[in-house]
């Protein structure tokens, strides 16, 4: 009987991940081996070593019409995610189109997620189709989307002016990742809830969450949201070591947005 990919998965060890897939690969047979090459592709994928991927993909056969089986549409979605992350997003968004014809929850879920990212102007629509069937689902691989997809569907609202009903997302997420008990990801989730918080305006309801989330390990996210809150304050000269700390850590983050940055390092000084 086959593992469950996740048990090999390491998604901040990507390289730790491509190790156990390849020795998971020497004793794997049929569509489990199907599934796993897949993945061995999108650990490689997450290193930058898009064509090691695509030729562990050109090893398989190709899907023909509709995917049938978990190793085809992970094959579809796997060579959709490396063509998407090497910016070639209309190969990608064929492909996850493809991968959402399946009949299997959690797969299909995931292509819808993704065709939300290839492709912003169908962002909203894909999420809330894609987290309607999560909800429905009696499958709990697809119920382990609900968290995900609803931080995603807050932010789509969010970038369109909708902070209240990103809110409410946000909120929804923090609960289930509650239950899920995972302390990185219930972080995220919660700063999500203060920076909803910051763009309706409730800049000290944003700053009780904050406050509780700078006890731990230093952030750069939560010192930048700490410091931004602080000025639409008033609170200039308490903003600025928050700024300061801010730029310190996320110098590399923002590296690929150096106006941010700026601002960071300007605000701080």
């Amino acid at each position: 009987m086959s593992l469950d990919v996740r048990e090999l998965w390491d998604f901040n060890d990507p390289a730790g991940s491509e190790a156990r897939f390849r020795e998971a690969l020497a004793s794997a047979e049929g569509d489990w081996h199907r599934e796993l090459s897949a993945q061995l592709a999108r650990s490689l994928g997450l290193q930058k070593r898009f064509d090691e991927g695509h030729r562990v993909l050109d090893a398989l056969n190709d899907v023909i019409g509709k995917p049938k089986t978990r190793g085809d549409v992970c094959y579809l979605l796997e060579r959709g995610r490396l063509y998407n992350s090497a910016g070639k997003r209309d190969g990608a968004l064929a492909l996850f189109e493809r991968a959402a014809e399946t009949d299997i929850a959690d797969l299909r879920i995931d292509a819808l997620h993704m065709i939300a990212i290839a492709d912003p102007s169908r962002s909203l629509e894909a999420n809330e189709q894609a987290l309607a069937e999560a909800k429905s689902s009696d499958d709990p691989r697809a119920q382990r989307w609900r968290a995900s997809l609803l931080n995603n569907l807050g932010w789509s609202y969010h970038e369109g002016g909708e902070f209240q009903r990103a809110l409410e997302c946000f909120l929804e997420a923090v609960d289930l990742r509650e239950e899920m008990g995972a302390p990185g990801p219930l972080l995220i989730a919660r700063w999500c809830v203060a920076r909803a918080l910051r763009s309706l305006g409730e800049h000290e309801s944003a700053m009780v969450i904050l406050a509780e989330l700078s006890s731990g390990e230093p952030d750069g996210y939560v010192a930048e949201e700490i410091a931004e809150n602080l000025l639409a304050l008033g609170k200039k000269d308490d903003a600025r070591p928050w700024f300061k700390l801010a730029a310190e850590l996320l110098a590399e983050d923002l590296a690929r947005d150096p106006e941010r940055l700026a601002r960071l390092v300007e605000l701080g000084a």
